[in-house]
């Protein structure tokens, strides 16, 4: 995403009550715009901006191999919107 769209639309958009921001995102490294907005934390009372639901589906074994991208040894935690028929044919 364009972080020009974002601070223009989207930020000025969550000033509303009762407004969401849902974000879909597959992060690939940890200096990215996501994990910047995932680490923000509210001045006053230090708690996080945003509540965020991070699904990983590699082990710690097959990144620190480098082998993250061919791991299926977490394939049993796929969320219930997605398909791990369609993730082990996707590997």
């Amino acid at each position: 995403m364009d972080q020009g769209f974002f601070y223009e639309t989207v930020a000025p958009l969550m000033t509303i009550d009762r407004t969401c921001f849902l974000a879909i995102s597959t992060l690939t490294s940890e200096i990215n715009f996501y994990t910047r907005l995932m680490r923000m934390r509210d001045r006053d009372t230090g708690l996080p901006i945003f509540t965020c639901l991070q699904i990983q589906l590699a082990c710690d074994k097959c990144k620190d191999e480098g082998k993250a991208a061919e791991c299926i040894h977490l394939l049993h935690l796929v969320p219930r919107w997605q398909s791990g028929e369609r993730h082990r044919r996707l590997k």
